[in-house]
């Protein structure tokens, strides 16, 4: 596993350091767990918007609260100005400026705590925990979606209404 993972979003740089691995191995199984019973009550066809759903189902399962504190403890988000911080006591106000970089920390934060865990031994996870194969799969496929959209963030400047700055704004009726 790398020693520490940089993302940089609108010129805010964020380090993710690795969590305990029992912790992260903890946080997996339950994640895994609540997916693999999300995915018993609502069989999908394995298409992303099939994907996409079976993520939303567990959205509100404290599985998946617990993956978010886990990343969110072990990030340090760096400004542009001013210091360093631990997101896990500076996200409720950081986020409410930079609210299009929490989906793409969420899913890198995920990939980078979890991904040694898959490596090698793929299979065998497959086959202990429910609804892993599509977990992985989800994994990769939000992935590859945040990462197009992260290149897109670092070249987009945008206002708190998501619209880019360059944008003419709507103009309010007298």
């Amino acid at each position: 596993m790398e020693q520490r993972k940089e993302i940089v979003l609108d010129g805010v740089t964020y380090f993710m350091t690795p969590a305990n691995a029992y912790t992260a191995w903890e946080n997996i199984q339950m994640l895994l767990g609540a997916i693999g019973r999300s995915k018993m009550d609502r069989p999908g066809d394995g298409s992303i918007s099939g994907m996409i759903g079976l993520a939303f189902s567990v959205m509100d399962k404290p599985e998946l609260a617990a993956v978010q504190r886990m990343v969110f403890e072990f990030t340090v988000v760096k400004p542009e100005a001013g210091a360093p911080a631990k997101l896990i006591d500076c996200g409720e106000t950081h986020f409410n400026q930079y609210r299009s970089h929490l989906p793409i920390l969420l899913v890198e934060g995920a990939q980078y705590q979890f991904g040694d865990f898959f490596t090698g031994i793929r299979d065998v996870l497959k086959g202990l925990f429910p609804g892993m194969g599509q977990m992985t799969e989800f994994l990769e496929r939000c992935r590859s979606l945040v990462s197009s959209e992260a290149t897109t963030t670092q070249k987009v400047s945008t206002g708190s209404s998501g619209r880019r700055s360059s944008e003419k704004k709507p103009r309010s009726r007298s």
